[in-house]
C-alpha cells in the first residue's frame, strides 16, 4: 500500500489536501485509492473546532476508537465527532481551538491489541522487574533484615491493594459510561477535576526525569568503576559523567517511539543476564567474609602501632548485618521501596488491553506476587552478604573481575536505552504545552525542530548536571520514590476510589483514609530525610 502523508483542512472533508507545513500532521497508511475519509458533514470544520463531521467505519475501521462507542452509529458505521475532546481521544496531541484559531484536525490510526491472560501477565512482570531493585539491599541497611523484610512485605501489600483499586475504580466508569478505555488521568480529572490531571502530569515529569537521572548515575558510576579498576589512571566520576551526557543528548532527540523500541529486546536480555550472575554470587556468600566494596578500598583508620589495625594491602570486610536498624532512616527505606513498585502507571494500560477483563486483577496478584517474592530475596541476600557495607546498587559491591565488569556494561547499556524510553512521557507532556506557542511564532519546520532539539537538550542538561551535583544513587532513589511514585501509587488511588465509586462501606472509606495518610506521611519524611542526608553526604 502508499504510504502517504495526509490532513484534513479545517475547511475541507477531503483526503490527500496539499499539507500546510505549519501545521501538526501525522502519517497515514493509505490502503485504497483516494477517498472522503469524511462524509458530508452537518457542520463545516471551521476555525479548529470540530463540528459533526463522521468516520465511515468501513473505509477506515481501526479509527473507530473504544472511547467513541457512544459516538458510533451501528445502522449507518459511523462515528460522529461532536466534539474536539473527541478529536483529542483519536489523537492525544491534538490543539484545541481555545489554543490554536487555526488547527489541521489530525486523525491516526488507534490499534489495540487485545492480549491473552498469559500475554499480560508476561508483560506485567516485564514491566514490574526494573532497575530499582538493584538499590533493595541498601534499603535494608537502612532497617535490617527483619524489619526491612516485615516492611517491604507490607509496602508491597499496600502498592498491590492500591493497584486494585485502581482497576476497581476505571472498571466501575467504564461501565457506568458503556467505554472500554479510560486513562489514569483521565480517572484523577473525574474525581478531582482539572488539579487531578495538573497533580497526575506533574508526578509523572518527577518520576519519568527522576528516573533518567538515577540512571545517569548508575551508567557514570559503573563506567568510572569498570575503567579506574583496569587502568591505572584515575578518573572521576563527574568526568565520565560528561562523557557519557553527548550520547545521552542525541538519544533525546528521537521523536519516534519505533526508532528505540527494538532496542528493548537486547536491554532485555542484558538484564536477565547480570541478574542470573548477581544473584548466583550473593547466594553462594551470604555468611561468608567479602570485600566491603569491588576495589578494597575501604581502609582501615586505626592509628599506627594499634592492635586492631590493618595492613595497608589488606582492606576492610563488609559490615555485619543487622536485624532492626532503628527508626531513623525508614524513610529512605520507604522511598527506596516505592521506587522499586512503581510501575503503577502500567497498571490501565495494561487493562485496555487484556481481553477478558475480569481477569486482570488476577493478573495483578499473581505477578506481583512473584515480583514481590523476588524482590524480598533479592534485597535479604543481598544485604546479608554486604551488611551495612551496602552501597546504593548492590553491583558496585561486586568484585572486580572480567565477569562481574560485564555485569555492569551490560547494566550500564541497558539502562543507558531506558533513559530514551523514560523521556518520552516526560517530553510529550512538557511539548504538549510548548507546541502551540512554536506553531504560533515559527513557520519553518526544520527550525521548529530546531527549537524543540533545543529544549530537549537543556532538560537533560539540567537532569544531567543534578547527576553530577549529587552522585549518591540510593539517596536519589529515596527522594524520587518519595517525591512521585509515592502519590502515585498510594495516595492517588485510594482517593479516586472514594470520590468516583459509590456507596462504599464505612470500612472500606476508613481504610483508603488510612492509606493515603500512610502515604502522605511517608513521601513527606522520605522527602525530608533525603534532602537532609544528600546534603550531609555532599
Amino acid at each position: 500500500p502508499e504510504r502517504t502523508t495526509t490532513s484534513i483542512h479545517p475547511e475541507s472533508t477531503q483526503l490527500g489536501m496539499p499539507l500546510d507545513e505549519s501545521r501538526m500532521f501525522v502519517q497515514k497508511e493509505r490502503m485504497e485509492e483516494k477517498t472522503p475519509l469524511l462524509q458530508p458533514p452537518s457542520q463545516s470544520i471551521q476555525n479548529g473546532g470540530v463540528g459533526n463531521g463522521y468516520v465511515n467505519s468501513d473505509q477506515y475501521p481501526s479509527l473507530i476508537h473504544p472511547h467513541q462507542k457512544d459516538n458510533f452509529h451501528p445502522e449507518t458505521k459511523e462515528l460522529s465527532l461532536n466534539s474536539e475532546s473527541d478529536v483529542e481521544v483519536l489523537d492525544p496531541h491534538h490543539i484545541s481551538s481555545s489554543k490554536l484559531t487555526s488547527t489541521v484536525v489530525n486523525l491516526f490510526e488507534c490499534t489495540h491489541v487485545h492480549r491473552s491472560f498469559s500475554e499480560t501477565l508476561v508483560n506485567f512482570l516485564k514491566g514490574n522487574i526494573c532497575a530499582g531493585f538493584l538499590s533493595l539491599p541498601f534499603a535494608f541497611s537502612k532497617c535490617g533484615y527483619i524489619g526491612g523484610t516485615a516492611l517491604l512485605i507490607f509496602i508491597a501489600t499496600i502498592c498491590v491493594h492500591c493497584m486494585l483499586l485502581l482497576v476497581k475504580t476505571k472498571q466501575f466508569v467504564c461501565t457506568e459510561k458503556g467505554i472500554t478505555n479510560f486513562s489514569y488521568a483521565q480517572l484523577a480529572h473525574l474525581s478531582i477535576g482539572r488539579a487531578g490531571t495538573i497533580i497526575v502530569n506533574s508526578a509523572l515529569l518527577v518520576t519519568q526525569l527522576g528516573f533518567c537521572c538515577v540512571y545517569i548515575i548508575f551508567i557514570a558510576q559503573h563506567i568510572s568503576e569498570f575503567f579506574n579498576l583496569q587502568f591505572s589512571d584515575q578518573f572521576s566520576y563527574q568526568l565520565y559523567a560528561l562523557l557519557i551526557m553527548p550520547a545521552i543528548i542525541l538519544l533525546t532527540w528521537i521523536k519516534d517511539f519505533k526508532t528505540i523500541a527494538p532496542t528493548s529486546v537486547i536491554a532485555n536480555i542484558c538484564i536477565l543476564y547480570s541478574c542470573v550472575i548477581i544473584f548466583a554470587y550473593i547466594f553462594q556468600h551470604v555468611g561468608s567474609r567479602v570485600p566491603a566494596n569491588a576495589d578494597c578500598s575501604l581502609k582501615s583508620t586505626t592509628p599506627p602501632g594499634s592492635s586492631n589495625a590493618v595492613l595497608p594491602s589488606q582492606c576492610l570486610f563488609a559490615a555485619s548485618p543487622v536485624p532492626w536498624a532503628g527508626f531513623s532512616s525508614l524513610p529512605i527505606f520507604f522511598g527506596n521501596a516505592v521506587f522499586a513498585f512503581e510501575s503503577i502507571g502500567l497498571v490501565i494500560p495494561m487493562e485496555n488491553n487484556i481481553r477478558n477483563k475480569s481477569q486482570f486483577p488476577k493478573v495483578v496478584v499473581i505477578g506481583m506476587s512473584i515480583v514481590v517474592s523476588l524482590y524480598v530475596l533479592f534485597a535479604l541476600t543481598g544485604y546479608l552478604t554486604f551488611g551495612d557495607s551496602v552501597q546504593g546498587s548492590i553491583t558496585l559491591n561486586l568484585p572486580n573481575s572480567a565477569l562481574f565488569g560485564s555485569v555492569k556494561i551490560a547494566l550500564s547499556l541497558a539502562l543507558f536505552q531506558s533513559i530514551g524510553i523514560q523521556f518520552f512521557p516526560a517530553i510529550a507532556i512538557l511539548e504538549r504545552s510548548t507546541q502551540p506557542i512554536l506553531l504560533k511564532q515559527i513557520a519553518s519546520p526544520s527550525t521548529r525542530v530546531i527549537f524543540q532539539n533545543a529544549i530537549r537538550t537543556l532538560l537533560i542538561l539540567a537532569i544531567g548536571g543534578l547527576a553530577i551535583a549529587i552522585p549518591h544513587l540510593g539517596l536519589v532513589i529515596s527522594l524520587i520514590g518519595s517525591l512521585g511514585a509515592g502519590l502515585l501509587a498510594l495516595i492517588l488511588p485510594p482517593l479516586m476510589h472514594i470520590r468516583i465509586v459509590p456507596n462504599i462501606a464505612l470500612w472500606e472509606k476508613i481504610k483508603d483514609i488510612l492509606i493515603i495518610g500512610f502515604g502522605i506521611i511517608g513521601s513527606v519524611a522520605g522527602i525530608f530525610v533525603s534532602i537532609t542526608e544528600l546534603i550531609d553526604a555532599s
